[in-house]
Order: C-alpha cells, then structure tokens, then sequence
C-alpha cells in the first residue's frame, strides 16, 4: 500500500511542479508579444473549453483509466506550452485548447486512481486525511521553491526557460505514469457511448442551474471572491513588476504562498462562533476594502501587505463559501456530486467571461482601474445578493410559521 502512496505522491509533486515553473512570470512572458486583451481571451478560452472538457474527459478517464489519462494529459500540455511559446497569436489560442484538455484529463485523475487503487486492494488502514494534507503540504512547498527559482533564476538567464523546464518535466509525468498500474471503473462501454453520455450529462448540468432558482443565487453569492480575484490572480505580475528587478516578482510570490498557507490554517479560528453566511459575507466585504486600497499608496512594500492580506482574506473567505455550498445549497448526499459539479460548471462559465472583460478594460483604462470597477461591481452584487436572499429568507420563514 505504501508503494501506491509514494507512486501517488510523486507524481503529485511533477502536477503541482509543471504549471509552477511558468505560473509566476506568463502574464509578463505574454505581454511582450500579446495585448491584455489578447491575454484576457488566451485566459478566458482555457477557462471555458475546460468547462466544455471537464465531463467528457472524466467519463473518457472512467473508460479508458488514469494511467492512460495523465499520459493524454502530459502530452496535451507539451502541445500547448510548445504553441504558447511560438509568439504568435493564433497559435497562443491553440495553445489554450490543447492546455484547456490537458487539465481536464488530469483534474482529479491522481486522486481518483489513488483511491480506486487502496479500494481495489481493500485496504482500510490508509487514512485519507492524512495522505491529502500531506499532498497539499507538497504541492505548497513545491509551487513556493519551484516559482521563486523560476522567477529569480531561470526567467532572469532566458525567458523562454521555464516553459522547456515544464515540457522536461512532461516527459518525466508521463513516464512516470506508465508505471502506475490502472483500475478501470467502466467496463464493456464504447468511446462513443461514452461521449454521448458526456453530452446528455451536459445538458442536463445546464437544466438544473436555470431550474435552481434559489440555490442559483446562493452559488452566486459564494462565486464573488472568485470573480473578485480574476484580476489580481492573473494580473499581479504585471502590477508588480519593475524592470530588471524580478527579485520583486519572486517575492510576491512567496508572499502569496505563505498568505494561503496562512489563511488555510486560520479559517476555522476566523469568526468560528459567527454563522458561515454572515462571516463569508463579513471577509469578502472586508477583501473588496483591502483591494481598493492597493495602490492608493506609491510605496510599493505596503502595497505588497495589501495584496498578502487580500490572499489571506480570499483563501478564508473561499473555504467558508465551500462549506455554504455543501450545508446551504445541497439538498441531499445522493445529490451531492450533482450540485457541487453544477457550481463548478457555473465558475467556469463565470471566470470564463470575467477574464475577457477584464482584459478589454485593462487595455481601455488601464489594469489598476479595471481592478477597482470590479470591486465596485462585486460590491453593489453582493448588497444585492444579500439583500435577495434575506427577503427571501424571512418570506420562507413566514410560510414555516404559518
């Protein structure tokens, strides 16, 4: 059982390790040669052909199992990181396709073999907790020591040298990944069965969120610190950047590793005796404040406190929206998966078009700008939404009385 974890373990840290290597510097890689709003629609393609993706992949895994699954993916990515890099626009939205794919193939994909194989072998001693929390340890530590070398040493020497030090790693995954053994959990299905009932699935994901009616609202409300954070997650780079400083860069970096760590560790300590509705509400107020106020200052350590405590109020506020969404919106633990697949289908759908928009404006009237009419948005949404759902709670509570 052990070597299945270790073989799990690994190959999580070359996932986590990939995207880790370009993650901090591509907003900058791509502004040599693309416009925000070429970006915003390189960015707002992946989000949404990953959404299209994500259901058929998944049944596509179930068919022909995970082994053969992150290989797909591996070399998806190689593609996309290979036409990423060639400078020309076309080519760039290629690239999100073919990297759009590659993440769908291996979203979830680890977790799911590592499972299916300690069930296979009918193992009760592996505690599951614990073997996430010590993959999420190496996933943060991986993506802190990976980005800061990237940005201080690799990016600085060639620019071009992160993305080879991702396509080496690829070939590392997928290699990896041949010995891996596979469970398949479909049996006697043909591909086109199986993407037929990919498409039927789709659908009806799209029936249920229009028909959610409430719940809809809900999943709203628990998306704005999401929505929120589109530009600054994808945007900081070129916010902070100075030329031929990209110690900067590599400190930002590490400041936001460390803040998510942070905000992970405190959010059940952070208004723990206050309900999860008012407490969410409460941080993502105070983040919208906190974001408003970067840049509103020329010094540019202050500005950097700023964005760590956005980090550390966004990672909080995100838990507590998760738990809303399993004790508010879902109905019921058959339903469970269903629901929750609804929510992750509408971010999608969501950041998708949040990220075009956002690259539009920031050419128009420039990133900072964009930032703060986004905060200025989210702001009067969230009145809205709150206001909505309290109506809507004290007429339910009516009917309750009555």
């Amino acid at each position: 059982m052990n070597k299945i974890l270790y073989k799990y373990y690994w190959l999580n840290f070359l996932v986590v390790a990939i995207p880790s290597f370009f993650n901090p510097l591509i907003y900058i890689f791509l502004l040599k040669n693309n416009s925000m709003s070429q970006i915003g629609v390189y960015l707002s393609l992946f989000w949404f052909i990953s959404f299209l993706t994500e259901i058929p992949c998944g049944a596509i895994t179930d068919l022909i199992g995970e082994k053969k699954s992150i290989i797909l993916s591996g070399i998806f990515k190689i593609v996309g990181l290979l036409l990423l890099i060639s400078y020309d626009f076309k080519l760039l939205i290629i690239s999100a396709f073919f990297s759009a794919i590659s993440e769908s193939f291996q979203s979830g994909t680890l977790s799911s073999w590592m499972i299916n194989s300690i069930n296979h072998y009918k193992s009760n001693s592996v505690n599951l907790e614990k073997v996430f929390s010590i993959a999420s340890i190496i996933g943060l530590t991986t993506s802190l020591i990976v980005g800061f070398i990237s940005v201080n040493y690799l990016y600085v020497y060639k620019p071009i040298l992160p993305f080879i030090f991702s396509m080496i790693l690829c070939v590392i995954l997928i290699f990896s990944a041949i010995n891996m053994g596979t469970i398949k959990t479909l049996k006697n299905e043909t591909i086109i069965k199986v993407l037929i009932n990919s498409v039927i699935e789709i659908k009806t994901v799209f029936k249920r969120i229009f028909n959610l009616k409430t719940g809809l609202v809900l999943m709203l409300l628990i998306l704005l610190p999401k929505l929120l954070d589109v530009g600054p997650s994808n945007q900081w780079q070129a916010v902070f950047h100075r030329e031929n400083d990209e110690k900067i860069i590599s400190i930002v970096w590490i400041v936001i590793a460390i803040s998510g760590i942070l905000g992970s560790f405190i959010s059940d300590k952070i208004l723990k005796n206050t309900d999860y509705f008012k407490s969410f509400s409460l941080l993502l107020f105070t983040d919208v404040l906190i974001l408003m106020g970067i840049f509103l200052s020329s010094n540019i350590w202050l500005n950097i406190i700023l964005f760590s405590l956005h980090i550390v109020f966004f990672t909080i506020a995100s838990i507590k929206g998760n738990v809303l969404l399993h004790s508010e919106i879902v109905e019921s633990d058959k339903l469970r998966n269903t629901t929750v697949s609804i929510f992750y289908s509408l971010e999608s759908v969501c950041i998708s078009i949040f990220l075009s928009l956002n690259g539009i404006f920031s050419d128009k009237i420039g990133i900072l700008n964009t930032w703060r009419l986004t905060n200025i948005f989210i702001l009067l949404v969230l009145v809205f939404l709150l206001f909505y759902i309290k109506k809507k709670r004290r007429f339910l509570n009516g009917l309750k009385k009555k």
